[in-house]
């Protein structure tokens, strides 16, 4: 069996790595944006296309050969967009294993460890915790800057308004419901605006 494709595929904000083989099986990987997480990840989708010039040709099942060879034919080693890149395709290569050997993939990781996943609920408001509670979940995430981009010394007003928002979250999920405070890519202000 050979790679014969290696395409990035997009829809909507999220982008996915296709590895088409002569066999006509076919492995999908999750492209992260990596730096271009704002925006279009054109470097991790170039990045992508760097990796299918090595792959096209080459047997899909060697895959630690090929996450090797992919990591050190870089220059300056393990920047986030050629890791996206490598873990994109990685992700797809495994897929078409388990394909080719008719078992899942995490089977040929070593097996489940377990037979269920504990998992969380997006809830800014009461009314959206209240709703997850209905639907059984026992734990939460939000995030404190969902106003105004945040600041390195916040005024005590805002701090305030902050804790008094947790406060009605933690009345409507009761006392035994997790709530996670999500600080995922707050912007900072400074002296000279937003950065």
């Amino acid at each position: 069996m050979k790679v014969t494709a290696v395409t990035t595929l997009s829809a909507a904000r999220f982008n996915y790595v296709k590895v088409e083989t002569d066999e006509g099986l076919t492995g999908v990987g999750e492209l992260h944006p990596a730096s271009g997480t704002g925006g279009t990840p054109f470097v991790p989708r170039a990045a992508v296309e760097y990796c299918a010039e090595y792959l096209v040709g080459k047997d899909p099942l060697h895959i630690e050969r090929h996450w090797q060879h992919m990591f050190r034919r870089q220059l300056f080693r393990g920047g986030s967009d050629m890791m996206a890149a490598i873990g994109a395709i990685d992700i797809a290569l495994w897929d078409i294993k388990g394909k080719s050997l008719g078992k899942p993939v995490y089977e040929l990781l070593g097996g489940p460890t377990r037979n269920r996943v504990r998992v969380y609920a997006h809830a800014s408001t009461p009314d959206a915790v209240r709703e997850a509670i209905d639907q059984g979940f026992t734990a939460f995430k939000t995030g404190v800057f969902k106003e105004r981009p945040a600041r390195i010394i916040e005024t005590p007003g805002f701090v305030r308004k902050v804790a008094e928002s947790f406060e009605s979250l933690r009345a409507a999920a009761g006392e035994e419901a997790d709530i996670g405070i999500d600080f995922h890519g707050p912007r900072r202000r400074s002296q000279h605006g937003l950065r």
